[in-house]
Formats: C-alpha cells, structure tokens, sequence
C-alpha cells in the first residue's frame, strides 16, 4: 500500500496532468477554430475599375481617374482560395453603399460587369467576398476606389 503522502502527491500529479492536458486541447481546438480564417487569409479578393485595382489586404485603395457623367465602365472581380474549399463564395461590388453586382462561383474565377454612374460627384466602390465551404468562412472587403464623376 501507498503512504498517504505519496497518495497526495498522486492525486496532484494528476491533477496538474489533466490541467496540462486541458490547456494543451483548449491551444489544440483554437488553433482548429482559427484555420479558417487563416484561409480566408490565403484566398484572395480583387477588384479594378477604370484601370484602378485594389486587393483585400493589400493596398489601401485610392482615386481613379475622372471620368464623364454618361460614361460606362467596366469592373472586374477576381476570387482565388475558392477551388477546393467545396462551397461557393459570393462577390457583392457596391457603389456610394448601394449594390451594383454580385456573383456567385464554387471556384477561382473572374467576372465583369457594366457601371454607369448616374450623377455627378465621387462614387465610393468596394466589393465583399463571402467564402462558405468547407475549409474557409469568412467575408473580406476590398479597398475604396473612389471614382470622380464630372
């Protein structure tokens, strides 16, 4: 038979194991929950519009050129980390907050769309990309473009 003190020490060792076990898991399962994350990290957002491109997490957006009321664009969306992730992620592109273009697709890909501002003044466009699937969940935004209207 085991002394009282060794089985003192016996029922602390054991408990420091189960809490070493237990903070080992809980560093096991948030590093599981960050994954997808990390992968929206690694899938990409892009969007151009009169010959001005901005990337989410890239850049920081900025001015495109002027243009003239009555004039039509064309942007351009292009989604990478899709491919693989057995979902569909959802392009929204916005203009001054109001929709102007979405898309869907289950993998990398690219679209185009017509834009043709409806008045003078700046116009603030940015899209969303929202990833759902298996490995990536998750939104990010591109940076503004803002684009003069004379």
């Amino acid at each position: 038979m085991f002394s009282k003190e060794t089985q003192i020490m016996r029922r602390i060792s054991a408990q420091q194991w189960i809490l070493k076990l237990a903070t080992c898991l809980s560093v096991l399962l948030l590093s599981a929950s960050h994954a997808a994350w990390a992968q929206i990290g690694a899938g990409s957002l892009t969007f151009s519009i009169d010959n001005y491109t901005v990337m989410n997490g890239y850049n920081d957006g900025g001015t495109a050129a002027a243009i003239t009321l009555g004039t039509q664009l064309t942007g351009r969306v292009g989604v990478n980390g899709v491919t693989g992730n057995s979902g569909t992620t959802t392009v929204t592109c916005y203009a001054n907050g109001s929709q102007i273009f979405s898309w869907s697709t289950s993998t990398n890909g690219s679209a185009t769309f017509p834009w043709k501002p409806t008045a003078t003044g700046t116009y603030a466009l940015y899209c969303s990309g929202t990833w759902q699937g298996t490995y990536a969940n998750g939104t990010v935004y591109t940076p503004t473009i803002n684009v003069p209207v004379t």
